[in-house]
């Protein structure tokens, strides 16, 4: 299983993002303890840092979404991947251009992992 998540907390621009705690950090990539597999995390990172997008595992988010009823069930895997807004909304809330190359290269990553 693989959860994708694109968070952007408030709808009025003054409003502060956890992710504007780093400007570095692109993408965030979400663990569990009992559904992320190493390999998993090792995967995710590669791909989008071979990509050119700056990662960091938990920080600012940590954690992933598993449905209640598989909670238990250790052969479900999942991975959270969250977005720094700045690069894809402008201080507008508009999206910027990149959004399509951005959204390509969350796609290459989930047909690399298939």
């Amino acid at each position: 299983m693989l959860c994708r998540a694109f968070q952007i907390l408030s709808e009025t621009p003054d409003a502060p993002f956890p992710s504007d705690i780093d400007e570095d950090i692109d993408i965030c990539i979400g663990t569990d303890a009992i559904h992320t597999p190493l390999k998993l995390i090792e995967i995710t990172v590669n791909h989008f840092s071979e990509k050119g997008v700056s990662v960091k595992i938990n920080e600012p988010y940590s954690g992933t979404m598993v449905p209640e009823h598989h909670k238990e069930n250790v052969l479900v895997q999942s991975i959270m991947i969250e977005v720094n807004k700045k690069l894809y909304v402008n201080n507008m809330y508009k999206f910027k251009p990149i959004i399509s190359d951005l959204l390509e290269k969350i796609d290459d990553y989930e047909w690399s992992i298939a």
